[in-house]
């Protein structure tokens, strides 16, 4: 998926509830916006056909959240603490016409440095457990 120009990843300062949200630098991907919805199957012995409803639970999956590597961002170096200590840290993207957001909790499990493409620079790749989403983008 490719965000409009302007799209910005935010991540909480620390794990506290109240932390501020911080700016990372170089975004560039991290899958679709939102969870996946469940569909369950709620057919009952005495129905003639199928019976569908969309389960309670939502599934967050894995996010892959790409950017260009800056060793000074600070934004980049939460996401790398965040990685390290194994934390849960709320999380936003924000596009540019200031009313579409998506917010959810994430577990950061790792990161690495991928080697550039040609003429690129090198990126931060990071795996994100999506776990609550806190605000829907549309």
């Amino acid at each position: 998926m490719q965000f409009p120009e302007g799209t910005e990843f935010r991540i909480a300062s620390s794990a506290a509830e109240d932390a501020a949200m911080v700016v990372v630098y170089g975004f560039d991907e991290i899958g679709d916006l939102g969870l996946d919805v469940t569909i369950s199957d709620e057919s009952t012995i005495s129905d003639t056909s199928p019976v569908y409803g969309v389960s309670n639970r939502k599934e967050g999956g894995e996010r892959d959240l790409v950017c260009r590597y800056e060793k000074e961002d600070a934004g980049q170096q939460h996401v790398i603490a965040a990685c390290k200590a194994k934390e849960r840290r709320k999380c936003e993207v924000q596009l540019p016409d200031s009313t579409s957001k998506w917010a959810f909790t994430g577990f950061f499990a790792g990161y690495k440095l991928s080697k550039p493409e040609s003429g690129k620079s090198l990126q931060l790749s990071v795996k994100i457990g999506i776990e609550k989403e806190t605000e829907s983008a549309a």
